[in-house]
C-alpha cells in the first residue's frame, strides 16, 4: 500500500511521470517478505502448519510476527510520510506558478493517502492495544466503503482528479529542475533589482493581473525575463509567491471597483471577475487574507459614513 500510495502521488504531481523498470525497487521489501517469509510457511507440511498455529493461539502472537510486524509498520509510515511531504512541495510550486490555484487537487490527494492510511494506522493501534483491536476489521471495512464513496463523488464533481493535474512539478534530477536550480543561484543583487523594475512597471501600466488564467511562464514570456529568474525575483524581494503578488494587485483594483459609487450596482461576485479572480471563494479568502475584512464587509464600512452623514 505505501509504495503504490506514492508512486500514485508522483503520477499526479510530477512532469513527465513513467513507471519505469528502477521504480520496481520500491516493491523490493514486499518480494523479500514473499521469499523468505510466506514461501517458506506454505512450503511447511501440515503438521508444522498445524504446531504454528497453535503456538498463535496460546501465545496470542509469535516472535516472528512481532518483528514482521515492525518492519511492516516502519514501511508504512515512511512512504506515508514521502507521501505527504510530496503533496506539500506540490502545494508551494503552484502557488509560485500560477496565479488561478485550484485546491481541488491537492487535496484530493490528501483525502486519497488519508483514507489509505487509515487501515495501516488501526492495524499499528490494535497490535499494541488489546481492546482496540477487536475494531480493527470493521474499520477496514468501513475505509474501504469510504474510498469508495470518495472516489465515486469526486468522479461526478470533478472528474478531472482523474486526469493529469495542472501545473506538475519536474521530475527529480531531471535538465529541468538542474536548469532552475543553475539559474537561480547565478542570479546577481543589481539584476535582480532590474528585473523587478520591469516587473513592477509591466504589471501596473498592462495589468496582466486581470487574466484569470495567468501563469509565471506567460507573464515571463510578456516581459522577456526568464520563468524561474522571476520566481526566484518575486519570492527574493518581495517576500512572497507568485499567487500572492498577483492577487495583491487585483485586490487593489477590486477594492477601487468597491469605492467606485457606479460599481455599487454591481454584485461583489462580478467585481471578482473584473478583478481578475475565477471564483468567489478564492476572492473573499485572498481578500480578508490581505485586507483582514470580507469584501462585503469592506464595502459596508464605506457605506456607514454616507448613512450617518445623511
Amino acid at each position: 500500500m505505501g509504495p503504490l500510495t506514492y508512486l500514485y502521488v508522483r503520477a499526479c504531481t510530477q512532469k513527465g511521470f513513467k513507471m519505469r523498470p528502477v521504480l520496481c525497487l520500491h516493491f523490493l521489501p514486499l518480494a523479500l517478505e514473499v521469499l523468505f517469509l510466506q514461501l517458506p510457511f506454505f512450503l511447511q507440511n501440515g503438521t508444522e502448519k498445524y504446531d504454528y498455529f497453535i503456538e498463535l493461539i496460546k501465545v496470542g502472537e509469535t516472535r516472528e510476527s512481532q518483528i514482521g510486524f515492525l518492519l511492516r509498520s516502519a514501511h508504512f509510515i515512511i512512504y506515508y510520510a514521502l507521501s505527504v511531504h510530496l503533496v506539500i512541495k506540490y502545494k508551494k510550486h503552484i502557488v509560485n506558478f500560477t496565479s488561478a490555484v485550484d485546491n481541488a487537487f491537492h487535496s484530493w490527494i490528501l483525502v486519497f493517502i488519508s483514507i489509505h492510511a487509515l487501515p495501516p494506522f488501526s492495524v499499528i493501534i490494535g497490535f499494541t492495544s488489546s481492546n482496540f483491536g477487536k475494531y480493527t476489521l470493521m474499520i477496514i471495512l468501513l475505509c474501504f466503503l469510504l474510498f469508495s464513496f470518495a472516489v465515486f463523488i469526486a468522479i461526478m464533481v470533478k472528474p478531472e482528479l482523474f486526469h493529469s493535474f495542472p501545473h506538475q512539478m519536474p521530475l527529480p534530477n531531471s535538465a529541468e529542475e538542474k536548469t532552475q536550480k543553475y539559474e537561480s543561484s547565478n542570479l546577481l543583487e543589481d539584476k535582480k533589482e532590474i528585473f523587478l523594475e520591469k516587473l513592477v512597471n509591466y504589471v501596473e501600466k498592462e495589468q496582466p493581473y486581470l487574466s484569470p488564467e495567468l501563469t509565471l511562464t506567460d507573464l515571463a514570456e510578456q516581459i522577456q525575463i526568464p520563468s524561474h529568474y522571476l520566481s526566484q525575483v518575486i519570492n527574493e524581494k518581495l517576500n512572497c509567491n507568485f499567487l500572492d503578488f498577483i492577487n495583491g494587485y487585483r485586490i487593489e483594483a477590486a477594492k477601487k471597483m468597491l469605492l467606485n459609487d457606479k460599481s455599487r450596482q454591481f454584485t461583489i461576485l462580478s467585481i471578482a471577475y473584473d478583478a481578475g479572480f475565477n471564483s468567489k471563494s478564492t476572492f473573499y479568502s485572498a481578500f480578508k487574507k490581505q485586507t483582514g475584512t470580507t469584501p462585503s464587509g469592506f464595502r459596508k464600512s464605506l457605506q456607514t459614513p454616507r448613512t450617518m452623514t445623511g
